[in-house]
Parts: C-alpha cells; structure tokens; sequence
C-alpha cells in the first residue's frame, strides 16, 4: 500500500513538475524515473561498502602514522558518507580523517574512548585520488575499518534539500567562557560560516566536548524549540578532564538558529566545525535529505528489545513517498553493557558485519541506511547476550521520487 501511495503521489507530483519546470544544472539519470542532480546523495546498494581494513593485511596503524582509504572505489563524488571503525579495545586517543592530497593540519576528526569498540558516521571530502587519510593521533597502534554509505554527487547544488560542502569553525570557546552547567548559548547560522542569508535545511556539525569533569548531555534545539537531534553523552573526570567528539546531522528552523545547553556538573568547552548544508526549499529532488525531530521508529513499542538470531524489521515514519535511505540515530538503554548491532537493507545480501556499536561512554550512534523497497530497514543483535535494549530514532531521510508508468 505504502508503495502504492508513493506511485500515485509521486505521479501528480510529476505533472506538477512538468508544468513548471525548475531551472538547474543536468541531472543524473542512473535508471529510468530516478534522477540525481548535484549534490544529491546516492546511497551505495544494500550494505555498506567496506574499502579497508587493516586486520586483512597491512597491520595495525602506529602512533602518529596514517593510512589511505580508497574511497571512491565504491562509487562516484567528490563527497562521501564513510563509517570508520577502530575494532576491539579502542585506547583513549583520536583520529584525523582529511583529504589524501592534503597534509595533516592538527585538526581532530573524532575521538577514542578506552574499553571498546568504537564507530562513527563522517562527511568527508575525497583526494583527487578519490581517497581519504586516516592519521592515529592516539599512543597506542590501532586497527581502523572504513565502510562508504553513498556519495554527494559532484557540482554545485541548486535543488531543495540537496547538499553543498563547507569546512569552517563556527564556534570555539576556548576563545571565552566555557559553556557552565545549565547554560545555554545560540548560534545564528545564515549568513555565518559559508551559509547564505537564506539560511538551511539542516547542517552537518562536528561536535566536540572539550574538558569535561564530569558526565553529562549536550541538547540542541532549533529556533522553534523543537529538539534539533538526539542527545549526546559525554564523560567526563575530575582529575583528567575528558574530550567526546562526534558527527551530527543537525535540523535547523527557518530563522536558521540553535540553542546548545549542557546538564553536567561543571563547565565544558565547546568546539563546532560546520561540514556542510543542505539547501532550503519544498521543491525537492532525487536525493535531497529531508530533517525531522527525532521521532522513535517504532512508535508501538518504542524501546526496541532485540534477541539473539531474531532480525527485527522497522519501518521508520516518513510521508507517503519511497525513501532512499534513512538516517538513525541509535541509543544504548543500557550503556554499561556493550551493544553490537547489524543495521542493513533487509532486501540485500547481509555480510554480517557490526554496523553499529555503543562505546564506553555511551555515545549514540548516527547512521544512514540505504532503505529497501518496502521503505524497511533491519536490525540484529550481534552480542553474546540473549537480547539488548536500544531506541531506535529518525532524525531525516533521502527522499526519492520513482514514478512507474505515469
């Protein structure tokens, strides 16, 4: 039925289109009634495309050294959606993830947490070489996985939704005050950091918690007061302050402002790199990302329980259109126990490979998942446990439109 209702909307919407034509640059067209332009996401097919991993050959990574992951093997454009993984027992450390033609400028990419696994979802800009450059900032030799998710088409995006690269600071506050106990600080972002006057949709954030005494959560909430994206945890020492980094996409109101507050203890600093937008409008195509509140993606049951050798299939809640991938923040109920999950397109051939994994600190996980064609995606447990408790949630998704036989 869902399918249905996307065949027929997206029919009417067609006619729509074809009455009034938008201006913009030639599109891709892969496959009749699918059409990318630039900027669009195009989500590798089924499972994540794996392009390196160092306990296959190679080695672990030495302190202060650096591999290249061949990026671009698994598809085309000049910006890609890559999961990196550090297996096993992660160290306390850091990793530097940047374009392979240029050298490493100090710049921190995402942080390690000794005690386990630990996995995020970047936005990165490819080499001419179509590769990325991964640098062990930690002291302690690391093996390091990189999956590509899909590609931002190359060229400069014009269509509602679709996503434009940036790479600039905009806060940093270690330049003032840090951010106090139940404080809270905005940021207005059109017009600031490479974002037009126009202002977003949404934003790419990286997000990193600098010395932290004590635990606690990051909230973030657009200008209507809805909540932006999940919250993050961080933790944090009285004695050896701690830093928790992570990749968010953000959701934005139209007056294009964020609130940040914190709910530890003791006062943190805070440092924001913008990676990029995604263009405003209702005007949408093929590939455009749509932001929403988070919403659980199992409305009946909320907390998901997931048992050993028993997949689960969701469906995530979007309006009545096929979806081309779904982004999903995930969060440990239980973040002192160890969560291992396989997330994929139940409609593919599944590897078996860990595609999520909660950390010691207990930071959620973000992750786009290409969807299949029952707009469904799946998860199993993959820990030694007989069952794990997670919330799943929605925070956006790719929008496809597919008219068969209009």
């Amino acid at each position: 039925m869902r399918r249905i209702l996307a065949i027929l909307a997206g029919c009417s919407l067609l006619a729509v289109l074809l009455a009034a034509p938008r201006a913009s640059a030639a599109p891709s067209c892969p496959r009749p009634g699918v059409c990318y332009s630039a900027g669009s996401f195009v989500p590798v097919n089924g499972n994540p495309v794996r392009v390196l991993d160092t306990r296959a050959g190679g080695g672990a990574v030495a302190p202060g050294h650096t591999v290249t992951a061949p990026i671009r093997s698994a598809g085309q454009g000049n910006q890609a959606l890559i999961e990196v993984t550090v297996p096993g027992n992660a160290p306390n450390g850091s990793l530097s993830v940047y374009p392979s033609d240029t050298a490493w400028t100090g710049r921190v990419t995402m942080t390690l947490v000794r005690g386990g696994p630990i996995q995020q979802q970047l936005t990165v800009r490819l080499g001419a070489d179509g590769g990325v450059t991964v640098r062990n900032n930690s002291a302690a030799s690391v093996h390091l996985i990189v999956d590509v998710l899909g590609f931002y088409l190359a060229g400069t995006p014009t269509e509602a939704g679709t996503f434009a690269a940036l790479d600039s600071r905009i806060l940093d506050t270690r330049a003032g005050s840090p951010l106090a106990a139940g404080h809270m600080l905005t940021l207005s972002l059109p017009g600031h950091g490479g974002i037009p006057a126009g202002g977003a949709s949404a934003v790419v954030l990286n997000i990193a918690v600098l010395s932290a005494r004590a635990d606690g959560l990051l909230g973030i909430t657009d200008g209507d007061g809805s909540q932006a994206t999940l919250h993050m945890r961080f933790v944090g020492s009285p004695t050896a302050p701690q830093t928790m980094q992570t990749e968010r996409v953000v959701k934005l109101s139209s007056d294009g402002r964020l609130t940040i507050g914190q709910s530890s203890a003791g006062s943190v600093q805070l440092v924001i790199d913008l990676m990029g937008y995604f263009l405003p409008g209702t005007d949408l195509a093929d590939g455009a990302y749509v932001a929403v509140s988070p919403q659980p993606i199992d409305r009946a049951r909320g907390q998901l329980r997931l048992y050993q050798h028993r997949p689960v299939t969701e469906y995530p809640p979007v309006p009545a259109f096929e979806t081309l991938a779904y982004n999903l923040v995930l969060s440990d109920d239980r973040p002192g126990e160890p969560a291992m999950l396989g997330m994929y397109d139940p409609e593919s051939p599944w590897n078996g490979s860990v595609t999520v994994s909660s950390t010691p600190a207990g930071q959620t996980t973000e992750l786009a998942v290409h969807a299949g064609t029952e707009d469904s995606v799946s998860l199993a447990n993959l820990t030694a446990a007989q069952w794990t408790l997670l919330h799943g949630y929605l925070t956006g998704y790719y929008w496809m439109f597919h008219c068969v036989a209009c």
